[in-house]
């Protein structure tokens, strides 16, 4: 388990070991002068069956935000690269730009310039 706190472009983070014997963690993140909950979980090994009801939830339910906007993000070697309806936010080191998308042929053309996708102005108008 890493020491120590850690901090990024996105804040500061720390983990921490919870419940006896220390199975299960949980990532905090520094809001201000308190440590809010991010996520908790377990080293435990899992088989990809386990994560199949959330799969299903994340791609089908009105309340996930992957159904409700379109969403692209890609890993680059020093950062991170994300879509959105509105915005691409690009992620490189310690700097974060977001840049508003000004319209349905920018969306296009951010899309192949950032995660070679080609799609045509109808294909994606028709979807929306």
């Amino acid at each position: 388990m890493p020491d120590g706190i850690v901090e990024d472009i996105s804040g500061r983070y720390r983990l921490r070991p919870i419940g006896s014997p220390h199975d299960m963690y949980v990532l905090q993140r520094q809001d201000k002068d308190n440590w809010q909950h991010v996520y908790r979980f377990t080293a435990r090994p899992r088989v990809i069956s386990d994560f199949e009801e959330m799969c299903t939830f994340n791609q089908t339910s009105p309340e996930s935000h992957f159904t409700q906007e379109i969403i692209c993000t890609i890993a680059t070697k020093n950062g991170r690269v994300s879509l959105s309806d509105d915005y691409i936010t690009i992620t490189a080191g310690s700097s974060k730009r977001k840049i508003k998308v000004l319209s349905h042929e920018d969306f296009i053309q951010k899309l192949k310039d950032h995660f070679r996708i080609q799609l045509s102005y109808n294909k994606l108008k028709n979807h929306q």
